[in-house]
């Protein structure tokens, strides 16, 4: 079977939640080269689908798709050192960082949310961080971003945008989750 037909495959399992027959060919797709199987594989130790969560594993193989210049495994590895602890929150910073630079929705929204939970960021920075991921597609930055701006002192004007970012976002999870319940934009 030619790798065109095993990741069809790989693919299929995974999406019929068929996780431990989905990683052996995501396992070997990887282990061939492929790194977007790699990405995959990493998030399926990274979060416990069809494997041990095994954090070791997920670095591996997301840091295999990473030095590929994959985006979404960079973010993954920001997501790992931020799942392990307030000490690897530089660590997770640096990869969140990495793939925002490539504009990936997610990776700038954990940006902000860092921003937010640490008091060394202005309040421009932290804003800016969530419009841009917003206008990405991020649904949670768009949320956030609404209440970030009922909670500031900017007048009528923001606290009327920021309800409508917020109802707006409630009618865009809606409508994205009638059309497709695995859109990554719920997920992240």
């Amino acid at each position: 079977m030619n790798n065109a037909r095993l990741l069809e495959e790989a693919n299929y399992l995974y999406r019929n939640n068929r996780f431990n027959e989905a990683a052996c060919y995501y396992r070997s797709l990887a282990s061939s080269g492929h790194y977007g199987s790699a990405r995959r594989l990493g998030w399926m130790y990274l979060l416990g689908e069809g494997l041990d969560v095994n954090y070791s594993e997920a670095l591996k193989w997301l840091s295999y798709a990473a030095k590929h210049d994959d985006d979404e495994a960079m973010f993954a590895i920001g997501w790992l050192y931020q799942s392990m602890g307030h000490e690897n929150w530089q660590e997770a910073y640096k990869w969140f960082k990495k793939a925002a630079e490539k504009e990936f929705p997610a990776a700038i929204y954990r940006l902000a949310w860092m921003h937010i939970h640490c008091d060394d960021y202005s309040n421009a920075s932290i804003e800016d961080l969530l419009i841009k991921s917003s206008s990405l597609g991020c649904l949670r930055a768009k949320r956030d971003l609404g209440f970030w701006r009922l909670k500031s002192k900017k007048g009528l004007t923001a606290k009327i945008r920021g309800i409508w970012n917020i109802v707006s976002t409630f009618f865009a999870v809606l409508y994205v989750t009638y059309r497709n319940s695995n859109d990554p934009r719920l997920l992240f």
